[in-house]
């Protein structure tokens, strides 16, 4: 009985450390994102399509190094599982109704793009697509990867930053649901109101020797 008393009761010193957490969370995303507008468009400061065109494809080193860890990567084996939820078994993901996503995830080329896309801008964006009827109605069933260089961010509230991506291609622009886009992104110690939202790209610091050489 002692067990099932402590697993289930909480000591008011437990409830008072919870709730100090939620509130000292709060009053940072309050201080860095106070200034931002929901429903603003975020835009990132670096020049993400310059570090395609100019330290990506414009510079030979830049483009070995990245061909081989990309190499690398493709060659990674992926095992998706999935739990049936009648037996709670692990079950191959290829033979359920999420093989569109399996398959991606063996795909050599996706997993390049995601990787891909990451080293050079710093972001990554992986869009899943879902019906809009039946009854796999919002489910996600296939993946796909959003160019970074032409994503931008769209502010949110102080509780939740981001209130959805937007695609931008010439003058046309597609907005996404944060539940439609699975955001990965390097660390970014830029404390600001935009930029710890965004993934810093490694080549921002190899931007001086990139120009070097």
């Amino acid at each position: 009985m002692g067990v099932y008393k402590n697993l289930f009761s909480s000591s008011p010193k437990t409830v008072k450390k919870d709730v100090n957490r939620y509130t000292l969370r709060n009053l940072l995303n309050e201080a860095i994102f106070q200034y931002n507008n929901r429903g603003q468009t975020l835009f990132n400061s670096e020049d993400t399509s310059s570090y395609i065109k100019h330290g990506y494809v414009g510079n030979s080193d830049v483009y070995s190094i990245i061909n081989y860890i990309l190499h690398t990567v493709a060659q990674v084996e992926i095992d998706v599982k999935v739990i049936n939820k009648r037996t709670g078994k692990l079950e191959d993901a290829q033979e359920s109704d999420l093989a569109g996503v399996a398959d991606k995830f063996i795909d050599s080329e996706f997993k390049k793009s995601v990787i891909g896309y990451k080293l050079v801008t710093g972001d990554a964006y992986i869009y899943g697509l879902s019906p809009d009827s039946g009854i796999n109605r919002g489910k996600i069933r296939e993946l796909d990867i959003l160019p970074s260089q032409m994503v931008n961010i769209i502010a949110g509230t102080t509780e939740e930053p981001i209130s959805g991506y937007a695609l931008n291609i010439g003058d046309n622009s597609k907005k996404f649901l944060p539940e439609e886009v699975a955001h990965i992104k390097y660390w970014n110690p830029g404390l600001d109101n935009t930029q710890s939202l965004y993934g810093l790209s490694p080549l921002e610091s190899a931007k001086i020797l990139i120009e070097q050489s």
